[in-house]
């Protein structure tokens, strides 16, 4: 979890502070600051940390990327952040890996109709070819899944493929998926 702390520029404890590691508070006299730290076991994103895209190194000397929301309906939830590098700086999966999120849901069938909607019931990672979605039908509306391509690892990095917290649609034939 992020926190703040604000000090007068004048504090004693205030230090040195990178413009990563601080933002600018009050009335824009310059006077005051917000310093503000990662947890090893933040989830949610803050805006100097993008959903899905930013990435950081924790004191163990590992490299994540920053996890986020995921929500389809009224299903909602928080990927915690991923290893994407261990503590020598070695990538945890091979080069042409992808990172895939799957969302499994269920579609809205009522008198055996298949409306628009989606409610997200769980949300996993695996690293493996992008597969194809299933689709809910009428007669078939439950444990369906949605994948969302996060990135893909090369030989000397990680490459995010969006940025943003993600929310999943359904309309019958398609899903939607939107980065927010």
């Amino acid at each position: 979890m992020l926190y703040d702390i604000i000090k007068p520029q004048g504090d004693p404890g205030f230090g040195a502070l990178t413009s990563s590691s601080f933002s600018q508070a009050g009335s824009g006299r310059g006077v005051n600051y917000v310093e503000r730290k990662r947890s090893d076991d933040a989830a949610a994103a803050a805006p100097d940390y993008a959903a899905f895209f930013s990435t950081y190194r924790r004191e163990d000397g590992s490299t994540y990327l920053v996890g986020g929301q995921v929500s389809g309906g009224t299903g909602n939830f928080v990927q915690k952040d991923i290893k994407i590098y261990d503590d020598e700086g070695e990538p945890v999966q091979s080069s042409g890996k992808n990172m895939i999120l799957g969302v499994t849901g269920n579609g809205y069938v009522q008198d055996g109709v298949l409306f628009q909607g989606f409610t997200a019931t769980a949300i996993s990672i695996a690293y493996v070819a992008i597969p194809a979605n299933t689709l809910p039908t009428a007669t078939s509306p439950s444990g369906k899944r949605c994948y969302i391509n996060l990135g893909v690892f090369t030989e000397t990095a990680f490459i995010p493929a969006g940025r943003g917290n993600i929310a999943v649609t359904f309309c019958p034939g398609a899903y939607g998926v939107y980065r927010f």
